[in-house]
């Protein structure tokens, strides 16, 4: 069960198992936490990646990335812990999500705005989801969560 659990980096499962009493070998349990360590999210000590996640996060930094992946991989979460890691990191680049349907974008909106909390504000960022926004006109970095239409739309209007 531990390995399972390890494998599917369900930390909180082998705790609770540990205060059972159940009790693994030491070299699982070093190679368990050498594990958890290696796919913990950047800031973030209690959020850990998948180990594919942690692969696709890794290769971002490289510029020319393109992977394709089931719904249930997390791709908009790594997006987001991502562009997260880049804002506390001190990065002032502009950033787009692409939506398929307008439908996904409020959800997309609210979701980012909660993982960033204060750091919009202090870092200077908006989020962006209509070509018509006033912030638009104002100095501020920004993130788009857009549909590709009403991105092209904005691009081809600045």
């Amino acid at each position: 069960m531990h390995s399972v659990l390890s494998n599917c980096t369900n930390y909180y499962a082998i705790k609770e198992k540990k205060l059972s009493g159940s009790r693994s070998g030491f070299l699982e349990d070093l190679s368990n936490e050498s594990r958890k360590e290696f796919l913990k999210v950047p800031h973030h000590d209690e959020e850990h990646f998948l180990y594919d996640q942690k692969k696709i996060f890794d290769s971002l930094e490289s510029g020319n990335l393109s992977y394709s992946a089931p719904t249930s991989m997390g791709k908009s979460y790594i997006m987001r812990v991502f562009i997260r890691n880049k804002i506390e990191n001190g990065d002032t680049s502009n950033f787009a999500i692409l939506v398929p349907t307008k439908a996904l974008i409020n959800e997309v909106k609210r979701k980012v705005i909660k993982e960033l909390k204060g750091q919009l504000k202090d870092k200077n960022y908006r989020v962006v989801t209509s070509v018509g926004d006033i912030v638009l006109e104002q100095n501020h970095h920004f993130i788009f969560v857009m549909t590709p239409e009403r991105l092209l739309y904005l691009i081809n209007s600045k």
